[in-house]
């Protein structure tokens, strides 16, 4: 059997965040550590399985433990809305330790104090604008990175995310890889994604496994029935229907790891007759079908430079006009958050 080279390498930090008030050195803290510790053991077995062997995760050493306020409770806090200030702070003593050497970061809570995202990407930037409906972006700067990072993955409440058991196949292992590069990479293509949101497939997305970000190894029965069958091989030893998690074929191609011509030049999309409330449970429906091809979606020959290689700096100056008679200082307090 031929052995699989790898392609490209990326790396990845793990935090747990607690409050300063949280008594971190009791029992009940340290195991949630260590559930979120095994998970980095984990995670890149997990990754190479995804890329079919071509990419491989490194993961920080150990998992980094922040006290930061910044993620307090009540949601009034005027800083709640800002997550790029509230991630820059809790990397501040990463980045002090470690230097800017990540791609992702995984940042677990303690407990429920962001119960309003349960699993939430927070995008930095994107490496190559031309593979994207966004366009270019590049927020390194506000989380303290140089240009380095690329996305950072929150996720809520340790024991909620993190089932101990067959943990290759389980759900937190799945929130993970979805929340941190599965969002950097799978998104805002408008051929792919729902009518209604841009971050994840559309239900009827084939692809050849159950893949990160919801497409669907569907099967054609005929013009009109359509269903989602596993194959053998994605299932994963253990009690339950786990899937070990693969990347779509596309999003390989989107990653570098995998050239046009190694992808499906087309994939089905299937239009489903009566969507259910959650996508997970679609695996059987009616409707009609099309042809989505790789060329339409990306288009080939569009250059542009990755973000990364092109920042370039900008100033903004804030100025503030008054009728006369009207004091600044009433209105200064209201400019001094926007800028």
């Amino acid at each position: 059997m031929a052995t699989v080279k790898v392609r490209r390498t990326w790396t990845m930090a793990f935090v747990v965040v607690a409050h300063p008030a949280d008594d971190i050195t009791t029992d009940e803290f340290a195991a949630g550590v260590a559930k979120v510790d095994r998970m980095r053991q984990a995670v890149p077995g997990a990754f190479r399985a995804a890329t079919e062997g071509l990419g491989r995760l490194e993961t920080s050493d150990r998992v980094f433990v922040v006290q930061d306020y910044t993620w307090s409770r009540p949601r009034a806090n005027p800083a709640w809305q800002d997550l790029y200030g509230k991630v820059g702070s809790t990397l501040r003593d990463v980045y002090e330790e470690t230097g800017d050497v990540w791609d992702f970061v995984a940042i677990y809570m303690a407990d429920d104090r962001v119960d309003s995202f349960g699993g939430n990407a927070v995008l930095i930037q994107n490496e190559d604008a031309s593979k994207t409906d966004l366009g270019p972006y590049d927020h390194t700067r506000r989380v303290g990175s140089d240009g380095r990072l690329l996305c950072v993955g929150l996720i809520n409440e340790i024991e909620a995310m993190l089932p101990l058991e067959h943990i290759h196949g389980s759900e937190g292992m799945h929130t993970l890889l979805h929340e941190t590069i599965g969002h950097h990479y799978g998104m805002y293509w408008r051929a792919l994604n729902p009518p209604d949101e841009r971050m994840h497939f559309h239900w009827g997305i084939e692809g050849p496994a159950f893949t990160i970000l919801y497409a669907r190894p569907w099967v054609k029965v005929d013009d009109t029935h359509f269903k989602v069958v596993a194959p053998d091989d994605q299932r994963y030893p253990g009690p339950g229907d786990q899937f070990v998690h693969r990347f779509h074929p596309w999003m390989l191609y989107i990653m570098g790891l995998k050239r046009a011509d190694e992808v499906p030049s087309r994939i089905m999309k299937v239009h489903v007759a009566d969507p259910p409330a959650h996508r997970y449970e679609l695996t059987e429906s009616t409707g009609t079908f099309e042809w989505i091809n790789l060329q339409d979606v990306f288009g080939f020959g569009r250059t542009t430079r990755p973000v990364r290689q092109r920042q370039l700096p900008f100033n903004q100056v804030f100025e503030l006009l008054r009728s006369e008679g009207l004091r600044p200082q009433h209105q200064l307090p209201r400019v001094g958050p926007i800028q």
